[in-house]
């Protein structure tokens, strides 16, 4: 009898969410190994609004860590405690691993890199944008595409799917956007914050997972029901 893997479990819960995912990282993917990061950088800032402007400073945030909690504390409020617990193991799994990276490899920030650089380029955005070298990978790109991993996978219809990815993706745009990070830094946290939000998905599904607060085994969810509807 043919075994399902966890993976192969855990992705049948929006099979959709993960097309989309890995088409986008396919073709961007290849699009960004023909091209410099600073002319990948340039790119996608050939266009710059007033409106955008506005838009995409405060987009940004949703990418904060934050909002990971807020949801999660939702999520408690409403006694969906196990799905609270699997964004909250997504959030911090993904974070310590983006935030491992960024210490560990030498990546100057945009703003540094053009201003070091013989490559005449501005922006508005590099008045107020971070300096250092701790560029790659982005934290809040993980950070939402962690958490939108597990949210698709518990509102599996289509439409909501799909504001999910473009919610998250435009949190990684606005990170390009307002001179934050280079295209490579945000697809690679891309696949960082799919990468343990699957992960997360995996452990609950597989056993209940109880920590202090969330719980006893008494009374805990049964792991099947975890992101059922």
């Amino acid at each position: 009898m043919m075994t399902i893997s966890p993976v192969n479990k855990a992705t049948e819960n929006n099979r959709l969410f993960y097309l989309l995912c890995l088409s986008f990282l396919a073709l961007s993917g290849l699009m960004l190994a023909c091209v410099t990061k600073a002319d990948s950088f340039i790119a996608l800032n050939q266009f710059h609004t007033q409106t955008m402007d506005f838009f995409f400073a405060r987009y940004t945030f949703l990418g904060d860590g934050t909002c990971s909690l807020v949801v999660c504390a939702i999520l408690l409020f409403t006694k969906q405690r196990n799905l609270a617990l699997c964004v909250l193991l997504a959030y911090l799994t993904s974070g310590l691993f983006a935030q491992t990276l960024k210490h560990l490899i030498f990546a100057p920030r945009p703003r540094i890199y053009f201003e070091s650089s013989n490559i005449p380029f501005y922006l508005d955005f590099f008045k107020t944008s971070c300096a250092g070298n701790n560029s790659f990978p982005s934290g809040h790109t993980t950070s939402a595409f962690a958490l939108a991993t597990i949210l698709a996978s518990r509102f599996k219809r289509t439409i909501p799917t799909i504001l999910l990815f473009i919610g998250a993706l435009l949190v990684g745009f606005s990170r390009v956007y307002t001179g934050e990070h280079f295209p490579l830094d945000v697809w690679t946290a891309m696949a960082i914050g799919i990468a343990f939000g699957l992960i997360a998905i995996v452990l609950l599904k597989d056993k209940k997972i109880v920590l202090p607060g969330f719980g006893s085994r008494k009374n805990a969810q049964p792991a099947a029901s975890l992101f059922a509807e």
